[in-house]
């Protein structure tokens, strides 16, 4: 009786610790509908993004109410290729997505011969409307170039937007120091 109830509470906390580890995930999404000139959805149309640093590819294909989702893409430029018999390849490049997005790409695609390719450019920046979370990425060089208070490299939060050190007392001057106040 003891060992299963010991058992049992080892794997209540063992699950517990990981749930919170889920929540920090740093790749985002790109989705979207695929539409025809009328608006109407178009269904099985195959949706390709390629990350343009790595050269990776991850493939999808709209469902019946013109919905696609390429989930788990790493932060990074991205291309976005769109075809389907009938209409002309739908092309679009300078999608910028960073850590934790979900960007909403909507594809309208134009009838015409497969050969044709509609090429998007020069549009406005992609902008994650479905939260109001934020995230950066501090990279390798920033970590070694940058100067940081002891070596603390936790003061590089302090570099991201919005971010600010506000300490409560005049005394509190070694805010990432294990030997200060907490």
């Amino acid at each position: 009786m003891k060992l299963s109830m010991l058992t049992s509470k080892s794997i209540f906390v063992l699950c517990a610790a990981v749930l919170p580890a889920w929540a920090q995930d740093s790749r985002g999404t790109i989705l979207g509908r695929v539409t025809d000139q009328s608006g109407a959805a178009i269904d099985n149309a195959k949706v390709e993004v390629v990350n343009v640093d790595t050269g990776v590819r991850s493939a999808s294909s709209s469902n019946s109410s013109g919905d696609y989702i390429v989930p788990y893409l790493l932060p990074g430029p991205y291309n976005i290729t769109v075809e389907q018999p009938g209409f002309r390849r739908y092309t679009r490049s300078g999608i910028t997505l960073r850590e934790g997005d979900r960007l909403s790409v909507d594809v309208p695609m134009q009838v015409g011969d497969t050969a044709q390719t509609v090429e998007v450019s020069g549009v406005a920046p992609m902008l994650d409307t479905s939260t109001a979370s934020l995230g950066q990425t501090v990279g390798q060089r920033a970590i070694q170039e940058l100067p940081t208070k002891d070596g603390m490299v936790l003061i590089m939060a302090t570099f991201a937007p919005g971010v600010t050190f506000t300490p409560q007392s005049a005394g509190y001057i070694r805010p990432f120091d294990t030997s200060s106040p907490s």
